[in-house]
C-alpha cells in the first residue's frame, strides 16, 4: 500500500512548501495523513508551519504556527501557536501510534474546537482562538527545523491534506 506515498528516511528527507495563506487558520479547517513510522525516536514531525528565527518558538510575531507529530511512546501531539501565549497543545493517549503500521491522523477545527482524531476516533478536543505570527514561514512535510535540532519522520506519508471550509469530521468514524 505504498502507492502515492512518500517515504522519508528521517536524514534530510523533506518537503518543504512556499509561505502562504492556504495554511492561515482563519475558520473552519480539517488537516489529515496517512502516517506509517519504521520509529518513533526524536519525535518526529507529521506536517509543520514556521519555527520563526529560534525554531521552536512560539511568539506572535515570528513564531510557529502548528505542528502534527509523535512522541516515542506513540502519543500524537498537535499544537498551534496561541500569540503572546505561546502554544496550546492536544495529545493522544500512549500507544496511540505504533511502528510499522498505518494509522489515520487528522486535526479539524470548526472556529471554537479543535479535535484531535487518530484511527477514526476522537483522541483530544481543545478550545482556542489560534493566533496567527505576523511574519509567517514555510510549510514542511516531514521534519520542523528546530534550533535545538531537526526532528524528521522516518517512514511513509501519504493523502496529506489541508482542506480550509470544512470540518470533515465531527464524529467518530471509520
Amino acid at each position: 500500500i505504498t502507492d502515492g506515498a512518500v517515504y522519508f528516511d528521517g536524514t534530510s528527507d523533506y518537503l518543504a512548501v512556499t509561505n502562504s495563506n492556504d495554511f492561515d487558520f482563519d475558520g473552519t479547517f480539517t488537516m489529515e495523513a496517512l502516517v506509517y513510522a519504521d520509529t518513533l525516536a526524536a519525535n518526529p514531525m507529521i506536517f509543520t508551519r514556521g519555527g520563526g528565527n529560534t525554531g521552536t518558538s512560539w511568539s506572535a510575531t515570528n513564531g510557529a504556527q502548528f505542528a502534527l507529530y509523535c512522541l516515542s511512546d506513540g502519543v500524537v501531539r498537535f499544537e498551534y501557536n496561541n500569540g503572546a501565549n505561546g502554544s496550546h497543545t492536544l495529545a493522544s493517549s500512549a500507544g496511540s501510534v505504533v511502528v510499522k503500521r498505518w494509522h489515520h491522523i487528522a486535526v479539524t477545527y470548526d472556529t471554537t474546537t479543535f479535535t484531535l482524531w487518530v484511527d477514526g476516533v476522537s483522541a483530544a478536543t481543545g478550545t482556542g482562538s489560534p493566533t496567527m505570527p505576523t511574519t509567517r514561514n514555510l510549510v514542511y512535510i516531514g521534519m520542523w527545523p528546530t534550533s535545538a535540532d531537526v526532528q524528521e519522520w522516518q517512514g511513509f506519508i501519504s493523502n496529506l491534506r489541508f482542506v480550509k471550509g470544512t470540518q470533515l469530521y465531527t464524529s467518530n468514524f471509520t
